[in-house]
C-alpha cells in the first residue's frame, strides 16, 4: 500500500470514527482525504475511477455550488455553504482517484458502525444519568437517527444476525428517546428490505 493510500485509509478511519462525534474529527478527516489525493498526483500515481460518470457528477454538482457564489447577496454565507459542501468534491477524488486497499472501505464501514452504535449508547447513558432528556448530546438527533438507519441496513446486507439484532435494539431505544420521527422512518425503511437480504 503506497503513501497516497495510507493517508486516504486513516483519512476514511478518522472520518467514519468522528461522525457521530465530533465535527473537528470529521473535518480532519477529510482535510486527510484530501491529502492523499494531493499526494497521489504529485507522485504521479492517480488511476482511472471505475465509475468516472459518478465522479465527474458528484464533483459538478460542486461546482455547480460554488458558482452560486457568483449570485450571492452574502459572500460569508457563501462561502460557508460552499465549505458544508465541500465533501462533495474531497471524497470523490479521493476514492475514485487514489489507489485503495483492498480492505479500506470494509475497515471504514465497521469503524462507523462501531462508533456509531458506541455513541448511542453514549447518548442515551447520557440523557438517562448526566442531564436528562438530551440523548443525543454530539450531533442533532435527526443526523444520529439517518446514521442509526444507515448502519442497520449495512448490517442487514452483511447478514451478522446477531450483533444486527443488538445494533437494531439500540437504534430504536435511541430514535424513541430522542423523538427522531426521521430516524424511526429510516429505519423502517431499513428493516423493510431485511427478507431481501435472508
Amino acid at each position: 500500500m503506497g503513501l497516497p493510500s495510507k493517508i486516504q485509509l486513516a483519512g476514511l478511519v478518522i472520518t467514519t470514527a468522528s461522525i457521530p462525534w465530533s465535527p473537528f474529527g470529521t473535518s480532519l478527516g477529510m482535510g486527510l482525504l484530501a491529502l492523499s489525493w494531493i499526494v497521489a498526483v504529485a507522485t504521479k500515481s492517480t488511476i482511472k475511477p471505475e465509475s468516472k460518470l459518478l465522479a465527474i457528477a458528484l464533483i459538478a454538482c460542486f461546482s455547480w455550488y460554488s458558482l452560486g457564489l457568483l449570485w450571492s447577496e452574502n459572500m460569508f454565507e457563501g462561502l460557508a455553504a460552499v465549505k458544508i459542501k465541500l465533501p462533495l468534491l474531497i471524497v470523490p477524488l479521493s476514492l475514485f482517484y487514489v489507489k485503495r486497499g483492498l480492505l479500506t472501505i470494509k475497515i471504514a464501514v465497521k469503524t462507523l458502525i462501531i462508533s456509531t452504535l458506541v455513541a448511542a449508547l453514549a447518548g442515551l447513558i447520557y440523557g438517562g444519568f448526566i442531564e436528562p432528556r438530551n440523548y443525543s448530546p454530539y450531533i442533532s438527533h435527526i443526523r444520529m437517527g439517518l446514521l442509526l438507519a444507515l448502519c442497520l441496513g449495512l448490517l442487514i446486507l452483511e447478514k451478522k444476525w446477531t450483533f444486527t439484532i443488538v445494533f437494531g435494539v439500540v437504534a430504536l431505544v435511541s430514535v424513541w428517546h430522542t423523538k427522531s420521527v426521521t430516524g424511526v422512518g429510516m429505519i423502517a425503511f431499513s428493516l423493510f428490505y431485511t427478507p431481501v437480504a435472508l
